[in-house]
Formats: C-alpha cells, sequence, structure tokens
C-alpha cells in the first residue's frame, strides 16, 4: 500500500510539476491525499461509450494539482488510478473483480456494479431536487460511484468492517486495520483513511464512517467499532443529504457523543 502507484501504472501514470509523482502512493490515493484533482462527468446509458476507460482518464487528468500527501480532495481520477491497478494486477476489470472478490464472498446478494446495465431495473429510481427521476446513468471513474448495494448488503459491509466474520474472511483483521489508519489529519482532527474517515467521540471513543453522493443520492454509513454498533441511511434524492444527516442524528450513536 505504501509503494509508488505508478509502480502498478503500466500505461498512463501519475504524472505533473506540483510535486513529485513518485511520491503518491497506493494509500495515498485511497485516502485522496495524493494531489490528483477531483472530476465528475456521467453519460446516459446510450452514451456509455463515449466514457473513457481508467487509462484514458489518467492520461487526460492525472496530473498532479497538489503535492502528495499536502492536502486532503476528493479524487475520482485517484480511484480511476486504483482501478487501473487492480486490474493491471489482477487482468479483470473492475466490475467483475468486486463480484468476484468482494460481492459475493460477503453474501451481499443485492449488490451489483454499475457496468451491469441489466441489473438496473432493480435498484432504486434516484430523484432529482425537484421530484423529477433522473435517467439512469454512468460515470467516468466506476470506482468511486457504481457499486450499487441494499440497506442489508451495507448493513453486512458494515459487519465486515467491524471484524464480524460470519461470511468468507477476504481480508485478514490486519489487513482491515490498515484500510482504517489514519493517512491525513485535518485542523478538526478527523482524519482520512483508504477509503474512510476517522475521528472521536465526546467520549474519545473512535468512530469510523463515510458520506457521499452524487446526483439523486446521499448516502451515510457510521461505525463505532468497540461498541459493535453501526448507522446507515441510503437516500434517493438530490436533496438527501439533510434527510440522510437528520438519520444519523437520531440514531444511537448519540448515546455515546
Amino acid at each position: 500500500m505504501d509503494d509508488p502507484a505508478n509502480k502498478y501504472l503500466f500505461k498512463s501514470k501519475v504524472v505533473g510539476k506540483n510535486g513529485n509523482a513518485d511520491a503518491a502512493t497506493v494509500r495515498m490515493l485511497g485516502a485522496h491525499v495524493s494531489g490528483l484533482p477531483t472530476m465528475f462527468a456521467m453519460y446516459e446509458h446510450k452514451e456509455a461509450a463515449l466514457a473513457p476507460s481508467s487509462e484514458a482518464l489518467l492520461a487526460a487528468y492525472g496530473s498532479l494539482a497538489y503535492p502528495p500527501g499536502s492536502c486532503y480532495e476528493y479524487s475520482n481520477v485517484g480511484f480511476a488510478a486504483l482501478s487501473a491497478i487492480a486490474s493491471n494486477l489482477t487482468g479483470m476489470e473492475i466490475g467483475p473483480l468486486m463480484t468476484q472478490r468482494v460481492l459475493t464472498p460477503l453474501g451481499l446478494d443485492d449488490g451489483f456494479f454499475g457496468l451491469n446495465v441489466a441489473h438496473l431495473s432493480t435498484g432504486a429510481k434516484r430523484y432529482d431536487s425537484w421530484g423529477n427521476p433522473i435517467p439512469d446513468y454512468t460515470t467516468t471513474t466506476p470506482a468511486s460511484g457504481e457499486s450499487y448495494a441494499s440497506a442489508h448488503d451495507v448493513a453486512r459491509f458494515a459487519m465486515f468492517n467491524m471484524k464480524r466474520h460470519d461470511r468468507a474472511r477476504i481480508l485478514d483483521d490486519h489487513w482491515i486495520e490498515e484500510l482504517h489508519k489514519p493517512v491525513f489529519a485535518g485542523p478538526s482532527g478527523v482524519a482520512t483513511t483508504f477509503g474512510w474517515f476517522t475521528g472521536h467521540l465526546k467520549s474519545g471513543i473512535q468512530i469510523i464512517f463515510k458520506i457521499g453522493g452524487q446526483p439523486g443520492v446521499a448516502t451515510a454509513l457510521y461505525m463505532i467499532p468497540s461498541e459493535d454498533l453501526a448507522c446507515l441511511v441510503l437516500t434517493n434524492r438530490c436533496d438527501g443529504s439533510e434527510l440522510m444527516f437528520q438519520g444519523v442524528q437520531r440514531n444511537p450513536l448519540q448515546l455515546l457523543a
């Protein structure tokens, strides 16, 4: 995880004059502190063929905006780089790889990857802020936002992250701890990890969480591993963030704050 990302990027590599590109590690990509910029583009499914591959996206946008490790900026481009690395090392595209290595072993039976267009009809319809339905779409960076799951699936994923191995042990516990290890801490004390954030409640208890969204989606997952407690909220509207945070604030986590 602490090797240079470029070691595993065989075609398009991280480049740029704003720092040493080879200092951007795999761990930094996952923690959004590699120095790569953010970008987002979406396509209706009839336009899906226009979406660039991970390699093409890196060739266009894989230039450092900041020195690696100097600041946090959510980077879909960084996750496109992770997707390319995963494919380079396994010989599999990110969708089938996620299904084979994560979704199926963990019993996330409702989950699927967005590139599997045939499954989209099983998902909840997404809406804009005025209640109008949003057509199904794909994005330029599938690895950062093309994974679909039910609330039950996300709860099972929380159990996995809290080391409740009632299904296949796809990672040893020490690797789960590596994913939760702080990488870059902000002024508030909240730190980014490989795909997560971590901080502490007023009581001093560690909390691990992730919030996010895109058009027609707003989600949150909060976990307190020491208490074996998690709370998740999934919404399907562009203005769902307020509802999402209300749900989180009214859950049992507040009893420990």
